[in-house]
């Protein structure tokens, strides 16, 4: 698990762990940042098989900042592999997450909410709070 110097270190380390969790998860790997948006890393399969992920770094995830973010956009190919489209951003809303899933868009918040779809896995957890929200004082 590299990435020494990134600006989304937090980002990458979060969704880095979590993977490397699953049991057909060998390893990831930061390969870059982009500019202004997120990043691009690999994720190796113990099958022996490596996708790429570009995560997107949002704020806010507004159904109407992912339908911009993401709509009529297709997979890219790298070195003959698709890249993967994933959200990463503090809290995704049901309806956010239903606009992700709809747009084929893999997405993980900060609070643990989750939908990694890429190639032959898939995992799903969803339900936990808003970590980020403000509480307010009675």
């Amino acid at each position: 698990m590299k990435a020494q110097t990134s600006a989304y270190l937090k980002e990458y380390r979060l969704l880095a762990n979590s993977l490397l969790k699953v049991p057909i998860v060998e390893g990831c790997e930061h390969l870059r940042d982009l500019k202004k948006t997120g990043f691009i890393m690999s994720l190796a399969f113990k099958h022996k098989s490596t996708e790429y992920l570009e995560v997107t770094v949002l704020g806010r995830a507004f159904p109407s900042i992912i339908a911009k973010e993401f709509e009529g956009k297709t997979n890219e190919r790298v070195a003959k592999s698709t890249v993967y489209p994933v959200l990463m951003t503090p809290y995704i809303s049901d309806e956010s997450a239903k606009l992700c899933e709809k747009l084929s868009v893999s997405y993980m918040d900060m609070s643990g909410n989750c939908m990694l779809s890429v190639g032959s896995l898939y995992v799903s957890d969803r339900g936990h709070p808003n970590k980020s929200a403000k509480k307010t004082s009675s």
